[in-house]
């Protein structure tokens, strides 16, 4: 199941009364919040990657500047 369907789920289940608007606010928040972990982790990923190519072209300019 995911995220999208929970969130339809408690919609649902508020239009039938069976959660407060708190709670429904409360657990809609922290679902959208794990729906953008994906995108940050995958941010963070290419962060990595390109501080990782930036040491590395680093290190082949040094290297090539002593020789």
């Amino acid at each position: 199941m995911d995220q999208r369907e929970n969130l339809r789920i408690l919609a649902r289940a508020y239009e039938d009364n069976k959660i407060s608007r708190d709670l429904l606010a409360c657990a809609k928040a922290m679902i959208q919040k794990t729906m953008e972990i994906p995108e940050i982790r995958l941010r963070n990923l290419f962060e990595q990657y390109i501080t990782f190519r930036a040491i590395q072209d680093a290190r082949r300019k040094l290297l090539l500047q002593q020789n």
